[in-house]
């Protein structure tokens, strides 16, 4: 379930938190590696559990945010090679008529 979830399908990794009983080391090692985001061990407080799912909510926005920003910046990379080729293409010209 955790790697189903981790891998997201259509609308993309699901973050999750796994609440289990087992204190053990290598079940957290290996549900995180699965794709869990975090793992709590019973007993806990609710209030460690807002707080965890606060800040994954949080993480999963500056992720948006950081995806948002890196798809503007390669739009406005394409635009200044563009730019750059249309000047030295203008330059050339130019320098063509320079010439007679």
């Amino acid at each position: 379930m955790a790697a189903a979830a981790a891998g997201g399908g259509p609308t993309g990794p699901i973050a999750t938190v796994l609440a289990t009983a087992t204190a053990a080391n290598a079940a957290r090692r290996d549900a995180l590696e699965a794709g869990v985001n975090d793992v709590l061990t019973t007993p806990f407080s609710s209030v460690a559990l807002e707080v965890r799912v606060r800040n994954l909510l949080e993480q999963a926005r500056f992720e948006r945010e950081l995806a948002d920003t890196f798809r503007e910046l390669q739009v406005t990379h394409r635009e200044l090679q563009e730019n750059e080729a249309k000047l030295l293409h203008a330059e050339r010209i130019a320098g063509l008529g320079n010439m007679s």
